[in-house]
Formats: C-alpha cells, sequence, structure tokens
C-alpha cells in the first residue's frame, strides 16, 4: 500500500480506498490489524477474568481463528433486507468495500452451525435483551 498515506488516527476512507483498488490489500490490512485485536482482547480478558461472563464481539472472529475450543459462540440472526438498508444508511458506507468484506466471512449457515446459541435479531430491542438474558442464564446457571 506505499502509495496511501497512512496516518493516526486511521482514515478509513483511505483504507476502504486501498482495499477497493487491490484485493491483496484486505490481506495486507488483515494481517496488521487481527493481532492487534489479538492482543486487545486478551488484555480485556485479563482485566476481566473475575467476570461470570465476559461477551466479545469480533468481526471475522472465525475466519481468524480468534475464537478458541470452549468458547461460547452466539450466532445472532436477522433478516439480510433489514441488515442491507441500514447498512447503507451508515454514513461513509461503500457497497464495493462491503462485498469484498462479504466474500472474507464464513457462509452464515457455517457460523450458524458452529454456534452454541441463535438470537434472532428483529430489531426489536425488547426481544433481544429478553433472548440475551435467556442464554446468559443458561450459560451461567446450566
Amino acid at each position: 500500500m506505499p502509495k496511501y498515506k497512512i496516518s493516526f488516527p486511521i482514515n478509513k476512507n483511505i483504507i476502504t480506498q486501498a482495499i477497493i483498488d487491490n484485493n491483496y490489500n484486505i490481506k495486507k490490512i488483515v494481517r496488521i490489524i487481527h493481532p492487534e485485536i489479538r492482543i486487545k482482547m486478551n488484555e480485556f480478558m485479563k482485566k476481566n477474568k473475575l467476570k461470570k461472563a465476559i461477551v466479545l464481539d469480533i468481526p471475522l472472529l472465525m475466519e481468524n481463528k480468534i475464537n478458541k475450543k470452549n468458547d461460547i459462540l452466539i450466532f445472532v440472526d436477522a433478516n439480510k433486507n433489514e441488515i442491507s438498508k441500514r447498512l447503507k444508511k451508515r454514513l461513509n458506507f461503500n457497497n464495493r468495500a462491503y462485498k469484498k468484506f462479504k466474500k472474507l466471512q464464513l457462509s452464515l449457515e457455517t457460523k450458524r452451525k458452529k454456534s452454541n446459541f441463535l438470537i434472532k435479531n428483529n430489531f426489536n430491542n425488547q426481544l433481544v435483551e429478553k433472548n440475551v438474558k435467556i442464554i446468559l442464564n443458561k450459560i451461567l446457571y446450566a
């Protein structure tokens, strides 16, 4: 990515353009970012090791083999059309970058099968919160 000027904090538009310009750049970026994610994840887990449960929301968790064997995975299922509609409303949404990231991901079916629990997200916060509490109780008091 020599033609891209990288500074801190990182400008997401520059990263997005690098990804769009060259498929190999996304692999470079993942190789840089995911070791940092592992470090931050481990720091967070050490800091919270006395807690009953630790919840992590990490994009490409399974794809980059960040999860451990005894982790409890929760798959959040939502309507594709609703997700797409909400993504497109985001500031700086880029459909070409989105499609490239989508190709990196395991299929939803694979993620669903590898997960221990499933939450149906119908974008009703009360219902989602209720389902989270049910799963949390199953995990903590099983």
